[in-house]
């Protein structure tokens, strides 16, 4: 990954190229493959990734061995900073969904990092507060909003990882099964259905056998994003 990338994260953004060549040759690269797993749920392994090139699913599992899949990052993206920061085991577990390459970062690292450069500090704060927001409105969401709302949201996920440029908008690369997104939202799969059928009444979502067309995607976000009481 080049440093304008890695100067995409609050991370990095504040040091200058020279500080990021020095502080990345320090962390050891480690890859993954497909369906390979970064980070374990319950474990306290200490060390966050900076996840350089690849695409990530993170889930969570109940005691009785229910998964439900709570987002996807692509690259660039740091995944378990809040836990090693807290020395705590990991929330969630973190899945490769294509081969991933990573930087590894353990809390020594971490702290040099911050101790670096007074603006990463800041940086830092400002990204736990806009993702506290966003975890606040995510649970507000699921509580209230409809569920139209949540589908419209995790095609948009969809789309920025399987998506690619289509004549009639953006084509999802991935099939689509309505089950698996019923588990996703932790909702029932008629409700799903019954929200696919709104979208496509809405003409914001095509879906033709199990290919996913979406012909205006910022259309499809300001459904996703809608206002709920």
């Amino acid at each position: 990954m080049t440093q304008e990338n890695l100067k995409k994260l609050p991370l990095f953004a504040s040091l200058t190229y020279e500080q990021i060549d020095r502080l990345t040759e320090e962390m050891p690269r480690q890859s993954f493959k497909k369906d390979e797993l970064l980070i374990r749920q319950g474990e306290k392994d200490l060390q966050a990734y900076v996840l350089i090139e690849g695409k990530v699913g993170v889930y969570a599992e109940s005691h009785e061995g229910i998964k439900s899949t709570l987002v996807f990052h692509e690259a660039p993206v740091v995944l378990g900073e809040i836990e090693i920061w807290q020395e705590r085991p990991y929330l969630g577990s973190v899945v490769a969904i294509e081969p991933c390459t990573t930087l590894v970062m353990n809390k020594k690292r971490y702290i040099k990092l911050l101790h670096s450069n007074h603006q990463v500090c800041i940086n830092m704060v400002q990204l736990l507060s806009n993702q506290l927001y966003q975890d606040a409105t995510a649970v507000r969401m699921r509580l209230f909003g409809r569920v139209e709302h949540l589908v419209a949201g995790t095609l948009c996920s969809f789309a920025q990882l399987y998506g690619e440029e289509h004549r009639y908008g953006v084509l999802i690369r991935k099939e689509i099964n309505k089950s698996e997104i019923a588990e996703i939202l932790g909702v029932a799969r008629r409700s799903v259905i019954r929200a696919f059928e709104t979208l496509e009444e809405e003409k914001l979502i095509q879906l033709e056998k199990k290919q996913l067309v979406i012909p205006d995607l910022p259309a499809l976000r300001r459904k996703a994003n809608a206002p709920f009481p």
